[in-house]
């Protein structure tokens, strides 16, 4: 069997070995080669830009996991959400089919039940998230206008109201008859677990994001809020079902793929002839992206901006590098990942303490994602007045107290 060097970088590093366990991408690798992981691979998977930079001489695939579309400069293939044709450098596989296979193979049965499954849905709806920071407001209305009706139980650390977060989301999930489902945001394609959980714990699934999603699920087994031109609408549905045993029952018998879909959506074949056809291939022909001069002076200029992760570092020893760290703030502010670039911020200005345009940055991120009413003004006084001597041990006192102020709205 030939054996493949490969690298495989996760959007989430917390999760990077849950995430390589039930990738089909590996398990489809597994199959055919012998892969090893190397730190000098000859295949580099990866979700972010700073992930594939340090590789100069791989085969870069590019895997979308949160929506960020691709950059065929920096990357010979893609495997992501959107509808694009181009050649044999892109398929589209969503997330929901690449990831958390455990979870899809319970959704796959769950329809395989009988009447007695009413006895064990006690409980109304839940709802599972972490944070609320990038996503679309929806998502909190949601949860708001269904809490009009009836109590939504928050198991997660974002609105949590049940003491705290649940160490096991899919056995909290079986108890109960709905599961809001919300991306996000709603893009054609972008479809990730939310559904699939909710599906495979044998509740129906309340789901807003991908306007498209009925070609991916039956519409018969879940309520689409795209399908409806109010709330009010998507109310009456979810108090209809709840209050009619048989048509909950009818809904939960539904597979969560139609006949036609299972025939159209034939995600893991093709991805497995997608991959096979890359490394059957010599290395030198396999490359895709441009060895022009500009393409190389192009990723030279995002270099500047990167910062180290687990197998380089292009960030400047001494203090010349505090201005570096400012502007990878900036690259994770704008992919709304706000606790990276407060702790990017935080490293610069402990090399840099006086760095006006880092402590101007840190006080809008503070303001905006932490802070909403609670004494505003005075919070940026009493910044203000340690500007001077502002120093690490400040600003990670801040930074705790902002938490719980973000902590305390959360609650509310």
């Amino acid at each position: 069997m030939k054996t493949i060097k490969i690298a495989y970088k996760s959007f989430y590093p917390k999760l990077n070995k849950k995430l390589i366990e039930e990738s089909i991408i590996i398990k489809i690798l597994q199959k055919h080669y012998n892969v090893e992981f190397s730190a000098c691979p000859d295949y580099i998977f990866y979700s972010r830009v700073n992930e594939c930079i340090g590789f100069n001489n791989g085969i870069r695939i590019y895997f979308e996991s949160e929506h960020i579309n691709p950059d065929f400069n920096l990357c010979d293939y893609t495997i992501g959400y959107e509808d694009i044709e181009l050649n044999d450098r892109y398929i589209r596989s969503p997330y929901y089919a690449r990831f958390y296979q455990t979870d899809y193979e319970k959704a796959k049965n769950k329809h395989k039940v009988d009447k007695n499954i009413l006895n064990t849905k006690t409980k109304f709806c839940n709802f599972i998230y972490s944070n609320g920071w990038g996503a679309n407001p929806w998502r909190k209305e949601m949860f708001d206008l269904i809490n009009i009706y009836k109590k939504v139980d928050s198991g997660g650390r974002y609105l949590n109201n049940i003491g705290e977060p649940v160490k096991d989301k899919y056995e909290f999930q079986l108890s109960y008859k709905f599961s809001i489902a919300c991306e996000n945001i709603s893009m054609p394609g972008y479809v990730t677990e939310k559904i699939v959980q909710a599906f495979a714990a044998k509740t129906i699934p309340i789901y807003w994001g991908d306007p498209h999603i009925i070609r991916e699920f039956n519409p018969k087994a879940f309520i689409n809020c795209n399908e409806y031109t109010s709330f009010d609408e998507v109310m009456e549905k979810i108090i209809e079902i709840d209050n009619n045993d048989d048509l909950f029952l009818e809904m939960l018998q539904q597979p969560i793929h139609t006949d036609e879909q299972i025939k159209n959506n034939r995600y893991t074949e093709n991805l497995e002839k997608f991959l096979v056809n890359i490394m059957e291939q010599p290395i030198k022909k396999a490359y895709r992206r441009s060895p022009s001069l500009d393409n190389k002076k192009y990723e030279e200029n995002l270099k500047k901006l990167m910062f180290h992760s687990n197998n380089f570092d292009i960030i400047p020893s001494g203090e010349e590098s505090y201005f570096v760290y400012y502007y990878v703030a900036k690259i994770n502010l704008s992919l709304f990942k706000i606790e990276e670039a407060i702790a990017d911020l935080i490293e610069g200005l402990k090399l840099n303490k006086f760095f006006n345009k880092s402590i101007i940055l840190l006080l809008n991120i503070l303001v905006e994602n932490a802070v909403s009413d609670f004494e505003i003004n005075e919070l940026l006084k009493e910044i203000y007045n340690f500007e001077s001597k502002i120093d690490a041990e400040f600003l990670e006192e801040m930074k705790t107290k902002l938490e719980g102020i973000r902590d305390e709205e959360n609650k509310n």
